[in-house]
């Protein structure tokens, strides 16, 4: 069935966020919804959690489960989703992997700190040796 919905986004303008509407097919199945927007947005469905988000031709696909029937029909009634600003469906090990090649380019490129230590040896002569850390 095509409904209204009501997209807001994470910014404000003069002190109220701001909101679009956008007329889209919407089909409920239990408690899965379905739909497809002509546009990668990160969503946010109160009460729901993503499913599937996927590109089929030039539009994207997003299924959402909820909690409940109960807010099934309430978001078939009115129709609200937050586009959220930074992704939250990443995977985890995407995000480890992501995180462990940042780290392994930082330290290949930070400049290493140096030390001088002064080493006093058993004939009584001292000298400073030059360690990294």
């Amino acid at each position: 069935m095509e409904k209204e919905i009501k997209l807001i986004f994470p910014f404000k303008l003069n002190d109220t966020f701001h909101s679009a509407s956008l007329k889209t097919i919407i089909i409920l199945k239990e408690s899965t919804i379905s739909f497809s927007l002509p546009f990668n947005l990160n969503l946010k469905i109160v009460n729901a959690e993503l499913k599937k988000h996927s590109k089929i031709n030039q539009t994207y696909f997003y299924v959402f489960t909820f909690d409940e029937l109960v807010y099934a029909k309430e978001f078939m009634h009115q129709p609200q989703m937050f586009v959220m600003k930074e992704s939250v469906y990443r995977n985890r090990e995407e995000l480890e992997d992501e995180t462990n090649k940042f780290l392994d380019e930082y330290e290949s490129t930070k400049k290493k700190r140096v030390k001088q230590v002064l080493i006093e040896h058993e004939d009584g002569f001292c000298e400073f040796v030059t360690e990294e850390f």
